[in-house]
């Protein structure tokens, strides 16, 4: 990021919607208000990305893939689950009016069972999808920045017991990793996530686990790693 864009992006960060004005007069003036136009118009791009991203991952990722996750056993009533990532389903596949219901929904369901490692991952991925959902500029960074967060913590949450094999289900540790893994390639190349993305897509296709998960799975993961190669070989 170039000095003026960067010098930018910290007085953004700092100043929120107070007193814009007068901190890029007093950091910068014109060159700064410049430099911070162009930046908008650069993250409004990136996250335009993260949309075409978040659909391609979807339709590589079947209906059944989908069905076969809301089989975890989680405290919150089944069919609660299965209507949440049915949302997200829609809202990865493209569909703009069910990116604030599923997040909603992950949301509620969360409030259930907070320490749930894949609640948390879904309910991270669907926030940081809204960021494809406004065109305020602190509305994205700030859905980003709360997805980003939810899924780190999701990642931290992971323990041992969470990679046990579950019957007709892929492990926690796994589904967790996979759902972080798009979000972190997908959002802008400024939030540096896409190189643990990288890495995590790579454990998820590396472990053992992999070959007892479900087929639709499998070949999410598979498709979704040599589209990653193949970007990178571009």
């Amino acid at each position: 990021m170039s000095g003026h864009v960067g010098a930018a992006w910290r007085a953004f960060r700092a100043a929120k919607t107070q007193h814009v004005a007068n901190l890029l007069w007093e950091r910068g003036g014109l060159p700064m208000l410049a430099a911070m136009v162009s930046f908008f118009v650069l993250l409004q791009g990136f996250f335009m990305s993260l949309r075409l991203h978040a659909a391609r991952w979807a339709r590589s990722t079947s209906t059944a893939l989908f069905l076969l996750l809301a089989m975890h056993a989680f405290a919150a009533p089944p069919a609660q689950f299965q209507g949440a990532l049915a949302l997200f389903a829609q809202a990865r596949a493209g569909d703009a009016s069910a990116i604030d219901a599923a997040a909603s929904a992950f949301s509620v369901l969360l409030k259930t069972e907070p320490g749930n490692p894949v609640l948390m991952a879904y309910a991270g991925a669907a926030t940081a999808l809204q960021a494809t959902s406004t065109w305020l500029p602190w509305k994205k960074l700030r859905y980003a920045e709360d997805g980003l967060a939810l899924l780190d913590k999701s990642l931290a949450l992971l323990a041992p017991a969470h990679n046990a094999a579950l019957q007709n289900d892929p492990t926690a540790a796994l589904e967790v990793r996979f759902v972080a893994a798009n979000t972190f390639l997908a959002v802008p190349g400024f939030m540096n996530r896409g190189a643990r993305g990288a890495r995590l897509l790579a454990e998820v296709l590396a472990s053992p686990l992999l070959a007892q998960s479900p087929a639709p799975f499998q070949g999410a993961v598979r498709l979704r790693a040599a589209a990653l190669a193949k970007a990178q070989a571009s």
